[in-house]
Parts: structure tokens; C-alpha cells; sequence
């Protein structure tokens, strides 16, 4: 039982070594892709970091997603400067072009909340609250809440 688990760390070792593997690959992959969003993070403007991340690399031409359009337009604004100062990078030396497209950020749901019954005591004291109230409008909205 003891050589399972050390047998099995061999075979992902050799899974994620092998030149051939498509797991190396991507995990390479995956480690270019982390090295160039910080290189990226850094060329940008500081109020764009918070809004901007890298999307791909490829053929010269970097790839940034923005989370509004609003970002992006104001990254567009700046392109020339940003790939001026990462073509002094040596990751991006040969960088053509930047394309920045908008992908706004998941956000979740809001949970619903009920609304819950209300006591007989706090009913009666609302109706009686209510028979003092003269302003018709806030009478009439106080006496939905009693409905």
C-alpha cells in the first residue's frame, strides 16, 4: 500500500514533465500567462489595474479584457503609451498591437429577502398611529402596511 501513493506522484510528475504532455503544456502555459498579467498590471495606469487583466498573448498582439466600457475606452485611450512601455520588456519586445474587449465581472445574485408577517401588536399600534396622521398621502402608504 505504501508504493500506491508514491507510484501515482511518479506518474503525475511524468505527466506534468513530459515535453509531449498536455497537461505540462498548459501548466507552462498557465505560468507565462500569470508572469505576463503582472508585467501587464504594472505598465498600466493604477486606477486601470483594479478594472483591466490579460486575457491571451498571441501572435504579437496582446489581448486585454476589461470589466466596463468605459475601462476599456480609457485603456484604448492609452494604448500607445502602455505598449511602449511593455515593448521594453523582453516578454513583449515584439508586441504589435493591443486589443481590449469588455467582460464584466460575475457578480452574484443578491439574496431575495421575505418579508415577514407582522405581529397583531404592531398592527394595532400602526392602525393607531395611522388615525393621527394627516398628511393623506403618507396616511394612505401607512395603511398598506396594515393591509
Amino acid at each position: 500500500m505504501s508504493n500506491k501513493p508514491q507510484l501515482a506522484s511518479f506518474w503525475q510528475n511524468k505527466l506534468i514533465q513530459d515535453s509531449g504532455s498536455t497537461l505540462g503544456s498548459l501548466l507552462v502555459r498557465a505560468a507565462q500567462l500569470t508572469r505576463h498579467q503582472e508585467i501587464v498590471r504594472g505598465s498600466l495606469d493604477k486606477n486601470c489595474q483594479k478594472h483591466c487583466w490579460l486575457a491571451n498573448y498571441h501572435n504579437n498582439i496582446l489581448y486585454l479584457q476589461s470589466d466596463t466600457a468605459a475601462w476599456a475606452t480609457r485603456i484604448r485611450m492609452q494604448q500607445h503609451a502602455v505598449i511602449k512601455r511593455l515593448s521594453a520588456n523582453t516578454c513583449f519586445m515584439d508586441i504589435r498591437a493591443m486589443r481590449i474587449c469588455v467582460r464584466p465581472r460575475y457578480k452574484k445574485p443578491l439574496p431575495k429577502i421575505k418579508a415577514k408577517p407582522l405581529s397583531d401588536l404592531t398592527l394595532a399600534h400602526l392602525r393607531q398611529s395611522n388615525a393621527g396622521i394627516h398628511d393623506s398621502k403618507l396616511r394612505s402608504a401607512m395603511e398598506k402596511l396594515t393591509d
